[in-house]
């Protein structure tokens, strides 16, 4: 990374995937849902620096930011930095909970609801 370009964040370890041609982790090491396909953007504001590192890699760009939908009954996820060379679609655990939603792993995969209900939003 050069001089005054900022690091904006550090990924963590992947707690799950699926979806082989598009694939999905859930990330608890990371505070933004993030990903790497423009075309799942609403909308994406353009950013001029800033930078993201993950473990046992170097630092990529960060392209900007915005409204997207990552992956299966999703819609309108806030806040999703678009990262120039990702492999996979990533959501933050941190991110999904501060939104009052809960995420919850059993043998099956995982699964996303409201806070205290049991209707689930997405899957």
């Amino acid at each position: 990374m050069e001089g005054k370009e900022e690091l904006l964040g550090k990924c963590g370890i992947s707690l799950f995937s699926r979806d082989e041609d598009d694939k999905l982790y859930i990330d608890s090491g990371f505070s933004h849902h993030m990903s790497r396909d423009r075309s799942k953007f609403h909308f994406l504001k353009k950013v001029k620096s800033g930078h993201v590192a993950f473990e046992g890699s170097k630092a990529t760009r960060v392209l900007g930011y915005g409204k997207a939908n990552l992956g299966e009954n999703r819609t309108n996820d806030k806040y999703v930095w678009l990262i120039e060379g990702l492999k996979n679609n990533i959501l933050s655990v941190s991110q999904i909970v501060d939104e009052g939603k809960e995420v919850i792993f059993n043998s099956k995969g995982f699964f996303i609801r409201k806070e205290g209900s049991k209707r689930v939003i997405a899957k």
